[in-house]
């Protein structure tokens, strides 16, 4: 169950921002997306000119154009990073990426905050608006001005989706998380970090593990892009996430212990390793101790690293700022 491309990392700042390798992965992942979708589009073109003239073949202007695509589409694939960025636009009829932003780790309430729940909610969406700007930023200064950016907000708590931004030229906003998934595909899913113990409740509650996997892989993939949290929901099992006991299990009914986490699946899109973020020498020995008992392979990551997926390889790779 490998996704098309993932990156999973501790920190946005300290581990995508400046980090080379990630970003030129980061890059040709997305290109690879959209031209992957104008390459499937093509392909149902050929296929019905080829029906509507059986006796002439297919569209030879279509065949010919299709060609082209896919040599494209190999080269992104290889994770080439010489790409013209030009060529790809020309190729690219619709140059809108579409960005699904899941901020509902940072929802979880905080039992020894001093803030009313209604106030710790509204201080994490806003919060959560002024992350999703930070990765509109990185994004646009990847794919340059001739590329358009859309977004909305999805809360995996109740399916609710906030904050659109960007046009909707090229397609409506979706209503709802259902919608966003399956209607509106987007190219990127980020899955921000905050209570690991809570965003997969949440998915867990809303039934969103298939529509997260159907969204990564196979035709009109997206990349998906996991932080802290969102990289541990990600590996093959979450359990990690009580080794270091940062994140509060109380925030789940009927499971507030950490010994209720124990056996609890990830997404798995790892190829069966888990993941343990914001590694450094002070849990060397807790690690250490915990992989001797772990049933998955464990993959850490410090600050400054990022894992990458490369799913059509189903190889994962450490790469850190030079």
């Amino acid at each position: 169950s490998w996704p098309f491309r993932a990156l999973l990392f501790s920190s946005l700042s300290d581990g995508i921002l400046d980090n080379k390798e990630a970003l030129a992965f980061f890059r040709s992942s997305l290109f690879c997306s959209m031209i992957s979708r104008e390459v499937n589009l093509l392909e149902s073109k050929v296929e019905k000119s080829a029906l509507f003239s059986p006796c002439n073949g297919p569209d030879p202007t279509l065949v010919a154009s299709l060609e082209d695509i896919d040599d494209t589409e190999s080269k992104l694939q290889s994770n080439c990073t010489s790409i013209d960025e030009e060529d790809i636009l020309e190729k690219i009829k619709t140059p809108n990426i579409k960005v699904l932003y899941i901020p509902t780790a940072m929802y979880a309430l905080r039992a020894d905050s001093n803030n009313s729940p209604g106030k710790q909610r509204q201080r994490a969406r806003a919060d959560a608006k002024q992350r999703r700007s930070q990765i509109i930023t990185i994004l646009q200064s990847l794919v340059g001005d001739n590329m358009s950016l859309s977004s909305v907000i999805l809360d995996l708590d109740d399916g609710s989706i906030k904050q659109s931004l960007g046009s909707e030229s090229f397609q409506p906003f979706p209503k709802n998380g259902v919608e966003a998934f399956q209607e509106w595909k987007p190219h990127l899913i980020y899955v921000e970090g905050g209570n690991t113990f809570w965003l997969q409740h949440c998915i867990e509650k809303g039934e969103w593990k298939p529509l997260l996997l159907d969204s990564i892989r196979g035709e009109n993939a997206a990349v998906y892009m996991g932080k802290s949290a969102g990289a541990i929901v990600a590996g093959a099992a979450i359990d990690t996430a009580t080794w270091k006991k940062w994140d509060d299990p109380s925030v789940v009914p009927g499971k507030e212990k950490y010994e209720d986490w124990s056996i609890v699946p990830g997404l798995n899109i790892t190829g069966g390793s888990s993941v343990f973020p914001h590694m450094n020498d002070e849990w060397e020995e807790l690690v250490c101790g915990k992989r001797k008992s772990h049933n998955n392979p464990v993959y850490t990551i410090s600050d400054s690293e990022v894992l990458l997926v490369d799913g059509s390889k189903e190889s994962l790779s450490i790469v850190s700022k030079s």
